[in-house]
């Protein structure tokens, strides 16, 4: 969720090029008075003008009804994915070895870009008692615990971005070069985006996949063959 509080920083600025702006007005009076004269003069030209008013009307209509017609088509879209026979997309590729009973059933148009989870040690001050035993030359004994000396933190890597494709028993994401699959299998949950889906393992492993355009039609083909 968006933070819209601009904070005192925000606040400064704007009142920071106000001044400004009101400035230049009063010096510059004999430029900033017209142009303010000109601009109100054109404000309510194009509020009081009939045929300005009902083009804008007629556009703000258009927009509204393309984006309706855009909202309804994408539903049909949804019950046809949701329901149609999957099997007359079944496809072998030539570029993947694909196993004898495994064939491809969407591939989208964009490069996807396949990132893991992976989690590192992150070493951070120790925040305790501060004491420490000299025990012999060039070694004292700290007091405390390690484990406040140092956290695990967990970040995405990306490791592949290539062509996607997606059959009836895995998700393959090649480049060519590197490649890299998850079978079905190993798929406890998916959590679907408009752009992408994370795909987390019965062992807790994350795997995300980005770069659709729209990622609804994967998604819910990827749901129907991981449950049916």
């Amino acid at each position: 969720m968006k933070n819209n509080n601009i904070g005192c920083f925000g606040w400064g600025l704007i009142l920071f090029l106000g001044l400004v702006i009101f400035s230049w007005a009063i010096t510059l009076w004999y430029i900033s008075i017209p142009i303010i004269i000109i601009a109100v003069i054109i404000y309510f030209h194009r509020k009081n003008n009939p045929e300005i008013q009902q083009r804008l009307k007629e556009k703000k209509a258009a927009k509204e009804q393309a984006e309706h017609e855009r909202q309804e088509l994408h539903q049909r879209n949804i019950q046809k994915w949701q329901t149609e026979d999957l099997s007359k997309y079944a496809t072998k590729l030539s570029e993947l070895k694909l196993k004898k009973t495994e064939y491809a059933i969407y591939s989208p148009d964009s490069q996807i870009t396949w990132s893991e989870s992976r989690s590192r040690t992150k070493r951070i001050n120790y925040g305790g008692l501060t004491s420490s035993i000299h025990i012999a030359k060039g070694l004292n004994y700290r007091m405390g615990s390690i484990r406040t000396a140092s956290q695990k933190e967990e970040y995405m890597k990306e490791i592949v971005t290539g062509a996607l494709a997606l059959t009836n028993k895995r998700i393959i994401v090649t480049n060519g070069v590197d490649a890299k699959s998850y079978p079905f299998t190993r798929l406890l949950r998916m959590v679907p985006y408009n752009d992408g889906v994370e795909l987390i393992s019965d062992s807790g492993k994350k795997v995300i996949l980005s770069g659709f355009d729209d990622a609804t039609r994967f998604n819910i083909y990827l749901d129907r063959l991981t449950s049916e």
